[in-house]
C-alpha cells in the first residue's frame, strides 16, 4: 500500500482526501481510454501528471456547469421585478375626486 501511495503522487503518511482519490480515478480512466493497451502503474510520472491535470480540468468544468445550473434554477424560482418598474401602491379613495368617496358624483 505504501508503494501505491508513492506511485500515485502522495508522500508516505499524507492524508489522502476524497478529492485526490477522485482525481486519481478519473485520470486513470482518461489514461485507459487513450492508451487501451497500457498499464497506469507503468506510465511515466510526467504522463500521469498530464492525465491528473485533465481530470482536474474536467472536475472544474463540471463544477462550473453545476454552479450555472444552480444559478439558473434560483433565478427561475425567485420572482424578479423588471428594472425601472415600480410596483403600484394599493389605491384607496382619492381625496381629490369626490365621486370616488360618495360613489355617485354628488356631494
Amino acid at each position: 500500500m505504501a508503494g501505491e501511495e508513492r506511485r500515485i503522487g502522495f508522500s508516505l503518511g499524507a492524508q489522502v482526501d476524497q478529492a485526490d482519490l477522485e482525481i486519481e480515478q478519473i485520470a486513470r480512466t482518461f489514461f485507459l481510454a487513450r492508451h487501451e493497451a497500457a498499464v497506469w502503474e507503468n506510465a511515466s510520472q510526467a504522463l500521469k501528471h498530464e492525465f491528473r491535470l485533465y481530470a482536474k480540468q474536467a472536475i472544474r468544468m463540471l463544477e462550473r456547469r453545476q454552479e450555472q445550473a444552480d444559478r439558473n434554477e434560483r433565478e427561475r424560482l425567485s420572482p424578479r421585478v423588471p428594472e425601472n418598474v415600480w410596483p403600484t401602491p394599493a389605491r384607496g379613495p382619492s381625496m381629490t375626486n369626490p365621486a370616488e368617496t360618495t360613489g355617485h358624483g354628488l356631494i
